[in-house]
């Protein structure tokens, strides 16, 4: 069974409500669901309202801990900095770990995304049926090419995928 950890950063101070406040996203539960349903092992870890410092404590303990195969990173403009260190944090402690960049910023930037913040793939748009695809397909070593709604590399240069449709 495939581990898959899922972490929203820290927000910037400025917007953070209050530490310990509950701001766990709904995206994310979402993905959890279908992740879980699907047999993938699931652990999610909302760090918004956290210091980034005491974030990025927990997350090193939990991926030393853990060993996931998959780091999966819900980016805002709010936290793309923290964001950006948390896939560096993955980089080094578990050098093969595959990581998932998605969420409004990594939507909307995801060539930035991928060339300078580290994530190997970036789920665009609604990430429900697209996560299962990606994570199904690189799971079992199939080609990406039919993979709607993602951002990659190959050979160097960003490949962007057709969009996938909206669930209704």
């Amino acid at each position: 069974m495939k581990k898959v950890y899922m972490i929203s950063p820290s927000l910037q101070p400025t917007v953070q409500v209050k530490e310990g406040a509950d701001g766990s996203s709904l995206g994310l539960g979402y993905l959890h669901a279908v992740l879980v349903g699907d047999g993938y092992a699931v652990e999610t870890f909302n760090y918004n309202n956290k210091p980034l410092e005491l974030s990025e404590k927990e997350i090193a303990e939990k991926i030393k801990a853990g060993d996931p195969d998959f780091f999966l990173v819900q980016i805002f403009t709010m936290n793309r900095v923290a964001a950006k260190r948390a896939i560096a944090l993955a980089r080094r402690l578990k050098p093969g770990v595959t990581v998932v960049a998605g969420g409004i910023h990594a939507s909307l930037y995801s060539a930035q995304v991928l060339e300078f913040y580290g994530a190997d793939y970036v789920v665009i748009g609604e990430g429900e049926r697209t996560v299962l695809e990606l994570l199904g397909a690189l799971s079992a070593g199939l080609p990406l090419d039919g993979v709607k709604g993602i951002a990659y590399r190959r050979e160097g240069k960003v490949v962007v995928a057709p969009a996938r449709e909206l669930i209704e």
